[in-house]
Parts: C-alpha cells; structure tokens; sequence
C-alpha cells in the first residue's frame, strides 16, 4: 500500500526588502549625480601631474570630496572636519561599496587643492580608508605640453 504524500505549502519569497534596498539605491545615486556636478565645479587649484590620466565622466556614478587649502572638507556641498566626513561615510558607504564592486573601479575621487598640508590629506585617507575603502581616485591636472602631446 503506498501512503499519499501530504500537500506540500507553497514556497513564497518576501520581495519587500529587496525592493526597498533597490530603491534605496535609486535615490543614492539620484543624489550622488546630482551633487557630482556641483562638486566637480567647485573651484579648487588641482596638483599637476605629469602622470595624469583624462579620463571623461570622472564623476559619473562617484563620490567627490573636496579638500580646501586650509583642510575644510566640502561634501555635497557642505563644509565639514574630519568628524564629519565620518559620519556622511557611514551613512553613504553601503551604497559607495555597491557601486564599486558593481563597476570594479574607484567610487571616491578625492579633489585636493595643490597648496593643502598632507596631514590634511592623510587624515580625510584614513577617515576613507577605515571605511573599507582602498580604491580612490585622486584629480590632478595634466601638464599642458603633454596634454597636447607635443
């Protein structure tokens, strides 16, 4: 005799937080484009590098940090110390950490302007850095005879 097998209950998966996360992503990188722009305008004297890559649409899809010649970081548009910079990191990093492992390359450029000290530098680094971030992209400006390849 053979025994019937009991109905089996149907499986069904909560798509609520994956859908939530998505748009949580959709509005990261609304913001994030949006503010690229500003950020990018902002008018800082870059370092020169004989070295320096042209790359287009530096920005798209990254997050930019500023650092002023007295060490101010600018963010979104906000002026901000080290602390600070801290906090916005934990709240953007899941988001940056997505979008870096989506595309494999660096989800931060960090603009500094050329008279800034290095331990300003070093410090907004290690603020990155112990964020779990070790791909960074740094703008400088390219020498004018080489960009012009004469």
């Amino acid at each position: 005799m053979r025994a019937t097998a009991a109905a089996q209950p149907a499986v069904e998966i909560d798509m609520t937080p994956m859908i939530d996360v998505v748009f949580q992503l959709i509005i990261f990188f609304t913001v994030i484009s949006t503010y690229n722009e500003i950020e990018r305008e902002a008018r800082l004297e870059l370092p020169v590098a004989y070295q320096a890559i042209i790359e287009k649409d530096v920005a798209q899809e990254r997050m930019i940090i500023n650092i002023e010649r007295d060490g101010t970081v600018v963010l979104f548009n906000q002026r901000m110390n080290e602390a600070g910079l801290r906090q916005k990191m934990r709240v953007y990093g899941p988001g940056l950490r997505a979008l870096g492992s989506r595309s494999g390359e660096a989800p931060i450029v960090l603009r500094g302007d050329k008279e800034c000290l290095y331990k300003n530098v070093r410090g907004i680094l290690a603020v990155i850095y112990e964020e779990g971030f070790t791909k960074i992209m740094f703008a400088a400006y390219q020498k004018e005879e080489e960009a012009t390849g004469e």
